[in-house]
């Protein structure tokens, strides 16, 4: 009999000074997803060392934390703005390229 797995979601994110859209009350907004945290820390660090501000400047800091977490931090609606943020983030940075 197999057992309940449970798998972590885990979404990489960007602090930006001033917040972009999509961003939560602290200014953490997120860039991707992932169950893999070995993946989520290589997202993490391109998405550090190359995505910038829509409108100019590298972020101020980086994280990756797990869904629980999100809801801990802002609750279910967290979530949401989680999932907002990544689509926020790609509408802004549409034909951006990065090198």
């Amino acid at each position: 009999m197999l057992g309940h797995v449970a798998v972590e979601t885990l979404y990489v994110q960007l602090l930006f000074t001033p917040p972009v859209d999509g961003a939560d009350a602290l200014g953490w907004v997120s860039v991707g997803m992932t169950a893999d945290r070995s993946v989520a820390c290589r997202r993490a660090s391109r998405a550090y060392s190359t995505v910038q501000h829509p409108t100019g400047g590298l972020p101020s800091g980086v994280r990756v934390v797990t869904d629980g977490q999100i809801v801990r931090e802002s609750g279910e609606g967290g979530l949401r703005r989680a999932g907002a943020g990544i689509l926020a983030m790609a509408m802004a940075l549409e034909g951006v390229h990065t090198p």
